[in-house]
């Protein structure tokens, strides 16, 4: 420290003869004052630099003139010299836990900002959007179909929409918050509603997403870099754009998928702006940013479209963060784990748990049944479980079943007194057989009965004859008694496939072919009998050696 303190004192000696000299020499000094306690002082003189540093009370006054078409600075200063020994003359000095313990520590301080044009248009969008909330007490368009839903969710009914549930779920809880029993007919677009429907409770959810939406877009357009005027200009536009007006008055999706995806983008902009990696306020924006559109997707599947822009912006920011030589492999596979988490990991869980939600709240039969599995109907109070009750678990010889199509389309064997026609519009020939299709509703020609090919009865026997995997049998349809064949005839709509039909006997050089193995594909958790509901079942055909399945009619492949 003592020889830094004479090179110091030597320095400005040498800087005060130069500044005598100044005019003859032609020398030119700059002094660099900061704003804070440390003044920094730089002196350059033939190309050479030299840094002198004067910690805390230091008082610098300079005042330039001119001399000859030289500039000389001249220069009072005086420095304490023992505060100078207190300073940070020595670097072992500083690094001493007591020279940091010395230091004055400063509370965290916590700011507070409104910002008077944002609060404005929010209060303006507030009251463009509450007002006369109730009105008109008739249903509008698509709250038909939403108010339906949140009566549903108060009842504990299960429905299925094309949609995911989270806005009808936010819809439901402030009807739920409310007191709203469920109990309300949404039977046709202009009908009243009934007195005990809260109707302003269930239209203030999507208006109060259309009123977030004005001061959200006022900050993203600032952040895009443009300036507040041009801002407010966006955000009242939004304010009185009559169609994102009307549509935030009635219980309608679309002003909660907006904002969602909105609030997103304005997330990845605020994340995309923090300099220092992996702070609080970096976790912070990219965690909302993902929460936010994943929000969107679960409102509707149309806010992936949002997710998918600033998934493709993070793709090109990595890029970009490969060619920094600056971050070493580890920063960059940290990076590359943070975004997988945010783009993938995240959204999963969200998009999991609305649906755990749904489906925990909704534990009740509905009308929607009949698009679930068997499996599925039968868990629900009131479903299937409750009209299989008291009847056997296994499929045996005589028993009276419907058989469900487990993947695709929910759809059932069925058969009918119809035949194919002799001849089809492409000039092919049939087999004038009874017609097999898949019928999407539940009705009577649904059924079949299970036989055994050597039982010339279908009466249930005493012991029950089981049907396990691997059994051959056949399959009678309830109402025309007539077995399930096929035979080497091209089927209606695939032509490449054998048609599937019920035998008819035409007296004529045409044998029936109506023997099936049974195959259990879980047998592995369901066991080899062949089980009600639980059991997934595939039927080959002996003759032919091809499998059931469905085209637009059965057929075999």
């Amino acid at each position: 420290m003592t020889n830094k303190l004479k090179s110091r004192k030597k320095t400005e000696n040498s800087a005060k003869e130069n500044d005598s000299n100044g005019s003859n020499s032609g020398t030119i000094y700059n002094t660099e004052t900061s704003l804070d306690n440390n003044v920094s002082l730089s002196t350059n003189e033939g190309g050479e630099k030299k840094n002198l540093k004067a910690i805390d009370h230091c008082d610098i006054s300079g005042k330039v003139s001119q001399k000859n078409g030289v500039e000389i600075l001249t220069k009072k200063k005086s420095l304490q010299v023992e505060e100078a020994l207190q300073g940070s003359l020595s670097d072992d000095d500083d690094q001493s836990p007591s020279a940091f313990f010395n230091k004055d520590v400063k509370p965290p301080a916590f700011h507070f900002e409104i910002d008077a044009a944002a609060l404005t248009m929010l209060v303006i969008a507030i009251c463009t959007r509450m007002w006369r909330l109730e009105d008109p007490k008739s249903i509008v368009f698509d709250e038909l179909h939403y108010g339906k839903f949140a009566s549903m969710y108060m009842r504990r009914t299960f429905f299925f929409d094309s949609h995911p549930p989270l806005g009808k779920q936010l819809v439901a809880l402030a009807g739920y918050l409310t007191g709203f029993d469920g109990n309300a007919q949404f039977d046709r677009i202009g009908g009243d509603y009934s007195e005990h429907v809260p109707v302003r409770a269930l239209r203030a959810v999507p208006a109060f997403f259309g009123s977030l939406l004005i001061p959200t877009v006022y900050y993203l357009i600032i952040e895009l870099g443009f300036t507040s005027r041009t801002a407010m200009l966006a955000g009242v536009l939004i304010i009185f754009e009559n169609a994102y007006l009307t549509q935030s008055r009635f219980i309608l999706m679309e002003s909660m998928l907006i904002w969602f995806s909105a609030f997103g983008l304005l997330a990845y902009l605020k994340f995309r702006k923090i300099s220092r990696s992996f702070s609080t306020q970096w976790w912070t924006w990219l965690i909302t940013c993902s929460v936010s559109l994943t929000c969107a997707i679960c409102v509707k599947y149309s806010g992936i479209f949002s997710a998918l822009l600033v998934v493709s912006l993070l793709i090109s920011d990595y890029w970009k963060m490969i060619s920094d030589k600056s971050l070493s492999i580890v920063q960059l596979l940290a990076h590359l784990f943070v975004r997988f988490i945010a783009v993938f990991v995240i959204p999963i869980c969200i998009y999991l748990l609305v649906f755990y939600i749904h489906l925990n709240v909704l534990t009740k039969a509905g009308p929607h049944d009949n698009i679930m599995t068997s499996g599925f109907q039968a868990s629900l109070e009131g479903g299937l479980a409750s009209i299989t009750k008291g009847q056997p678990l296994e499929i045996a010889h005589g028993s009276q079943i419907t058989l469900r199509h487990t993947h695709g389309r929910a759809c059932w064997l069925h058969s009918h007194p119809h035949v194919y026609p002799l001849r089809y519009p492409d000039k092919r020939g049939s087999s004038h057989q009874q017609q097999v299709s898949c019928y999407s509703f539940k009705d009577v020609n649904n059924w079949w009965i299970v036989k055994r090919p050597n039982v010339p009865d279908l009466v249930v026997s005493d012991p029950i004859d089981k049907i396990k995997h691997g059994d051959v049998i056949q399959i009678i349809h309830g109402m025309t008694s007539r077995p399930l064949n096929s035979h080497d005839v091209a089927a209606p709509m695939s032509p490449q496939n054998q048609e599937v039909s019920c035998y008819i006997d035409y007296n004529i050089s045409f044998p029936a072919q109506d023997l099936w193995k049974v195959e259990v594909l879980n047998r592995e958790t369901e066991g080899d009998v062949w089980h009600t509901i639980h059991s997934h079942v595939r039927f080959i055909h002996t003759t032919s050696g091809q499998a059931l399945k469905v085209c637009t009619l059965f057929a075999f492949i």
